[in-house]
């Protein structure tokens, strides 16, 4: 006779708008950011004729970008279809110049990888004299090829790594925002260009991001409040680690 065994409570996620995708495992975590961006791509491609994906190059995301790779059931993501860009880039020393570490991380994972063109992987160069008026304008002219009310970002993946989601810009109404800014050496997507996506997914997966889930659901003035899509969904990637404890729910 075969031995009884429990079956294990789902974990019970922090209170958040947008829609919790709640996993076990960080392992799970990450599968599933891949799956639905994988769904998202072959359904854009199909629609439009190209897929528009932005990424944050924070290091936290690096595990996500490297199953793209070589998870078998994603061989047949459609890169030479998909238009990579950055959410943020930034100098450690705040100078504007050159190309950051972000935009390089991205540029490693997917140029040699992936098989995408390399025009098609859009970093955030630091030269020039305005180089967040630069990206704004090469993302508007790869955009506007697209029909009018679909020229915008399919995803946008965000971490919570910290408390302030790209240049979040509190004090300014979104719909007043530039879509691309800079401010103290650090250029970044604004949320009025993040809100217009698609899918709009944020991985807070791990146990360091618990008690930073903790401050955003109970703060309403929190910068990561600006994040909210218009015409799009919102999804939050979580794991067992990331939410609290059963006896704290």
């Amino acid at each position: 006779m075969s031995e009884p065994f429990a079956i294990e409570p789902r974990p019970e996620p922090p209170e958040l708008w947008g829609k919790p995708v709640v996993t076990i495992t960080l392992d799970e975590a990450i599968g599933a950011v891949a799956a639905d961006l994988f769904q998202q791509a072959r359904a854009c491609v199909s629609q439009f004729g190209d897929f528009h994906l932005a990424l944050s190059g924070d290091a936290m995301l690096e595990p996500v970008y490297r199953r793209l790779m070589y998870d078998p059931p994603l061989r047949n993501f459609p890169w030479a279809k998909t238009h990579l860009w950055m959410i943020e880039e930034a100098k450690p020393d705040g100078e504007i110049e050159g190309v950051g570490s972000k935009s390089a991380m991205i540029h490693d994972l997917f140029a040699f990888h992936s098989g995408i063109p390399n025009k098609q992987i859009h970093e955030i160069s630091l030269e020039g004299e305005d180089p967040a008026e630069e990206y704004q304008s090469e993302l508007r002219e790869v955009l506007e090829w697209r029909e009018k009310g679909h020229d915008r970002l399919d995803v946008a993946l965000l971490c919570l790594n910290d408390d302030d989601p790209a240049l979040s810009m509190t004090r300014t109404r979104v719909d007043a925002q530039p879509l691309i800014a800079a401010d103290a050496g650090r250029i970044a997507m604004t949320p009025r260009l993040i809100n217009a996506s698609r899918l709009i997914g944020v991985f807070a997966a791990g146990a360091e991001c618990r008690d930073r889930l903790g401050r955003i659901s109970n703060d309403q003035s929190c910068s990561w409040r600006s994040i909210e899509p218009v015409g799009g969904v919102l999804h939050w990637y979580l794991d067992r680690a990331a939410c609290p404890d059963r006896a704290d729910v």
